[in-house]
């Protein structure tokens, strides 16, 4: 079967569902390919915080706490190895209900007129001659073409379009596995309340080698708490240098979520388009190399991205 549209948007995470929101509130036909299900979509292994500066950059509305966000940072506290100096990192920030977050900006995306294609998976672009035309995608084993005037790969870190594409395009650009973070996080019920004005950074090469760990409050006595570590030979699990030196720390009524998961840790690559395909967010290592925070700069991408197509 063959699909014809303006833009292709592989990926339903942040970056996509916003790319194709501003993409189809200018008029665009709009296709957003997603692996997940609808009602999966928004969830993600994520340290759930975000500059409120971003949202303003981007021209968004701010989360809501209680809905889209779980409390309000005044800023971050950043540890010294020995657990007890730090400095302090000020400016507001909000950690994220990630998945209702998530299902907020697909609405918004559904409501500007995209056509959502979920549980279908991208695996291979279409390419002719110097171009990009479209891509290759399964539902449920069936092969299904899609052809537009631009594609826009927001499928993340190790990404399904662009890493396809000619060696010798420069968009191609491989990243090494030096240049990821490998990490670990839970969702923890603790049995005492957690002061959430300051999330929390612990830098450790014990702990966390060539990352670090981290505290975010969620609210109440709702935390996330996690590590992320260098990829790369000889690196320890993660999963278990949380459950060696970080797990027993606190007292847990309850683990909400556990999961893994990897992030880039780099600059960005140095070419982000080619002809008919642009990439965003973690597909081109648009995460903060110095913290790994990739929310706000994935979200800016797509609104970067969405702007040139216009």
């Amino acid at each position: 079967m063959n699909l014809k549209y303006d833009v292709v948007v592989v990926g339903a995470g942040v970056a996509g569902c916003l790319a194709s929101y501003k993409l189809a509130k200018t008029g665009f036909k709009v296709a957003l390919l997603e692996r997940k299900p609808e009602d999966r979509i928004g969830e993600k292994v994520c340290g759930d915080g975000i500059g409120s500066h971003h949202f303003k950059n981007i021209g968004l509305e701010e989360p809501r706490v209680g809905i889209e966000a779980t409390c309000l940072f005044k800023g971050i506290k950043v540890y010294a190895p020995n657990e007890e100096d730090f400095i302090i990192v000020h400016g507001e920030g909000y950690a994220l209900n990630r998945y209702v977050f998530g299902q907020k900006l697909l609405k918004m995306a559904l409501d500007a007129g995209v056509e959502l294609y979920d549980q279908v998976y991208a695996n291979k672009p279409i390419v002719k001659e110097s171009w990009v035309r479209g891509v290759n995608a399964l539902e449920k084993g069936s092969l299904i073409e899609f052809y537009a005037k631009a594609i826009v790969d927001a499928s993340g870190a190790i990404p399904a379009i662009r890493l396809k594409l000619p060696e010798e395009w420069w968009v191609s650009e491989k990243v090494r596995h030096e240049d990821y973070v490998i990490c670990y996080r839970e969702i923890l019920e603790l049995d005492n309340e957690v002061d959430s004005d300051y999330a929390a950074v612990f830098l450790s090469s014990k702990i966390a080698p060539g990352g670090y760990w981290w505290l975010f409050p969620k609210g109440g006595n709702v935390v996330n708490v996690g590590l992320g570590l260098q990829w790369k030979s000889g690196a320890p699990n993660p999963k278990r240098q949380y459950d060696e030196h970080i797990r027993s720390r606190f007292k847990v009524v309850k683990v909400v979520h556990g999961g893994g998961g990897i992030a880039p840790s780099r600059r960005s690559i140095s070419c982000m388009v080619w002809n008919g395909f642009i990439s965003v967010g973690d597909s081109v290592c648009t995460t903060n190399p110095i913290h790994g925070g990739g929310i706000g700069s994935g979200m800016l991408s797509a609104k970067l991205a969405a702007e040139t197509l216009e």
